[in-house]
């Protein structure tokens, strides 16, 4: 995908525009789409996504070459009408990039602590292909990245009269086969056992998880992030910050 100068980016769940910014070397004309974004600019829609938006972006903006969705598609609640917005906003030779963590390493690796409030749905390749070819929209490439979130999919749409490749079936065929995991309870059985104090390390809402599901709010000691906005807050059922 070639992008243009005269080309429109759009970002679903901007934040604060730190993706898009990567785009201005090929394209001035981003936009982000976030209702929650902590800054109002010219380059940001403080708007849910849905298909209201996306026919206000094509009616006001244009259509779009490119639109992102990184580590926010599961945080929306209606699939369907995500999925039609998408197909109204791209050009036909447009793409969608998307990034979710996949539920098959989920599943493999007893990563519960990725479920919580924000996460209203957990995906894996062919289930994300039957949600596009509902909207003549087709999944034309897979990436796996083991290292992001646990385990996620980097998942290419685009138009469906576009060819796919091979990576789809491979790993869509990943699926379907028996990744469920037994260890559950020898992860509470080895947190429990260890010699506290314990340090938690990474974004506070999967170390809330862990320690909801453990239960070993008596043996935290301290709580790191990196993330500056976190920096300060209270860690929630103790007496920590982080």
């Amino acid at each position: 995908c070639k992008l243009r100068d005269t080309d429109l980016v759009v970002d679903i769940g901007c934040n604060d525009g730190a993706l898009l910014d990567t785009f201005l070397a090929y394209t001035p004309r981003i936009l982000g789409v976030d209702p929650a974004s902590p800054i109002d600019s010219m380059g940001i829609l403080k708007r849910p996504w849905n298909m209201q938006t996306a026919l206000r972006i094509r009616d006001e903006v244009g259509q779009a070459k490119v639109i992102t969705a990184t580590n926010t598609w599961a945080h929306l609640a209606n699939q369907g009408e995500a999925a039609g917005a998408v197909a109204t906003l791209l050009v036909p030779d447009g793409i969608l990039i998307l990034q979710v963590p996949w539920v098959r390493d989920l599943f493999a690796y007893s990563e519960y602590d990725t479920i919580y409030h924000e996460h209203l749905h957990y995906f894996g390749v062919r289930s994300l292909e039957r949600l596009f070819e509902q909207h003549w929209l087709r999944v034309t490439h897979v990436d796996y990245l083991p290292a992001v979130h646990g385990g996620s999919l980097r998942v290419w749409v685009q138009h469906a009269d576009l060819p796919q490749d091979d990576s789809v079936g491979r790993l869509g065929d990943l699926d379907d086969t028996q990744w469920w995991s037994n260890s559950f309870n020898n992860i509470k059985e080895y947190t429990r056992s260890q010699t506290p104090p314990c340090w938690l390390y990474g974004a506070s809402a999967k170390a809330v998880m862990w320690v909801a599901q453990n239960d070993v709010r008596g043996q935290i000691g301290a709580v790191l992030d990196d993330t500056p906005t976190k920096i300060g807050k209270r860690f929630p059922g103790t007496e920590l910050t982080v």
